[in-house]
C-alpha cells in the first residue's frame, strides 16, 4: 500500500501476459516492491497502427492511439478510438452512442459533443 509522505518510483511497464493488461511494478528506497494490473487496456499491433495512421492521417492517428475523441471526428475513427458502442439512440438532434458512463453526440457522422 502506498502512504502519504512515501516515495515509489515507476520500475518497469509490462504487458501481462495472463490478462493483457498493463503491469506497473513499483519500488521506493526500502526495497519494497508494489504491483499494480491496469486492466481494459487495448493494444494495438504495429500493424493495425500504420493502418490507421495511413486511413485518417497524423492528427486523428494520435488521437486514436491515446483513447481520445474530438469534435468533428467520424463515426469510424471514434470507434477505433473507444470501441463499439454499446448502444445508439437516434434522437432529433442526431445521434448518441452509449459507453460505459459515456456519451457521445453525432451529427451528419461526425462528433459534436460528448460527456
Amino acid at each position: 500500500r502506498f502512504y502519504v509522505g512515501q516515495i515509489w518510483w515507476l520500475k518497469e511497464i509490462v504487458i501481462d501476459p495472463k490478462y493483457g493488461g498493463l503491469k506497473e511494478l513499483y519500488t521506493n528506497s526500502k526495497g519494497e516492491t508494489y504491483e499494480s494490473l491496469v486492466f481494459n487496456a487495448d493494444f494495438k499491433t504495429k500493424k493495425e497502427s500504420d493502418r490507421i495512421k495511413k486511413k485518417y492521417g497524423e492528427a486523428t492517428w494520435k488521437a486514436i492511439m491515446t483513447f481520445t475523441i474530438y469534435k468533428g471526428m467520424s463515426k469510424a475513427a471514434v470507434e477505433e478510438s473507444w470501441g463499439e458502442p454499446k448502444y445508439i439512440n437516434d434522437a432529433s438532434y442526431g445521434e448518441q452512442w452509449v459507453y460505459d458512463g459515456k456519451y457521445v453526440y453525432f451529427k451528419n457522422g461526425r462528433v459534436t459533443g460528448w460527456n
